[in-house]
């Protein structure tokens, strides 16, 4: 009895997340905090606002750019009660650290801060 072996060759395709950060986006860089950093770091050596009023970073949805970490500066709120405490909107490249004023109605960057 002849048995005949055939050998069927199997390519196996991975796909590499390594280059995702926790959100799924690809390619990130540069983390949350730092692009808050970044963003405090360009307002402040720009003059915008000082480094005492500034408090901190709300990261918004990206989806519509994700090539950005998009979030708005907020303010301390120094009174018993607070209305708004936002600062402005800003845009973080991801896998360069630029900062820009952020068109949030459109969600794209206007002008690169400290440019």
């Amino acid at each position: 009895m002849n048995a005949r072996i055939t050998i069927i060759p199997v390519v196996v395709l991975t796909l590499g997340l390594a280059g995702c950060d926790a959100a799924g986006n690809l390619d990130a860089r540069i983390s949350e905090a730092e692009a808050c950093d970044a963003v405090k770091g360009a307002v402040v050596s720009t003059g915008r606002f000082e480094a005492d009023v500034i408090n901190n970073c709300d990261f918004g949805s990206s989806d519509e750019a994700p090539a950005y970490y998009v979030l708005r500066l907020n303010a301390h709120c120094r009174e018993e009660l607070c209305g708004s405490v936002l600062l402005g909107w800003y845009g973080v490249e991801r896998d360069t650290g630029r900062v820009f004023d952020w068109d949030i109605s459109y969600m794209r960057p206007i002008e690169e801060i400290g440019s």
